[in-house]
């Protein structure tokens, strides 16, 4: 029985926390996973690691570069999972960068928007085009009305 049985997305997935999570889905037994970072290279690890860890399973797995600071592609790629699945159930929204390592006198105003374009803006921008799409699907079938208890006993 899966934990999971919709569709995750995971933004910031080439690496760390997102590349970890997107894993996590994999082994509890999401098989719809939709990954996404600019980083190419880290994606297609990721997209290893997910088949690593459900060798047994038919995971799905979508890859999509995408900027999360940039709401064209934002929706491109909300656009690309729905198209793909159909729908969204679960959002880990990891995409972050570090700062440059500098005091907070030395650092430009590029350098700061930049940083606060992914990991506050980008964060908000994926979590409002998620739950927009969410609040148009039926829930899963498992979690009518937020009642995961009785999916329990049922089983």
């Amino acid at each position: 029985m899966s934990l999971y049985p919709g569709v995750a997305l995971i933004t910031g997935a080439a690496s760390g926390i997102g590349q970890a999570t997107a894993v996590s889905f994999a082994r509890e037994g999401c098989k719809q996973v939709a990954i996404t970072d600019l980083d190419e290279a880290g994606l297609d690890e990721t997209a290893r690691l997910i088949k690593d860890a459900a060798p047994q399973d038919d995971v799905q797995i979508l890859q999509k570069r995408t900027n999360v600071a940039a709401e064209d592609e934002v929706t491109g790629l909300l656009d690309a999972v729905v198209e793909q699945y159909g729908r969204i159930d679960y959002a880990a929204n990891c995409a972050g960068i570090m700062s440059n390592n500098q005091r907070s006198d030395e650092t430009s105003i590029a350098d700061f928007d930049r940083i606060n374009g992914v990991n506050y803006r980008g964060c908000w921008m994926t979590s409002r085009a998620e739950l927009k799409q969410m609040l148009k699907q039926e829930p899963l079938p498992t979690y009518v009305n937020g009642n995961l208890a009785q999916r329990w006993k049922a089983d």
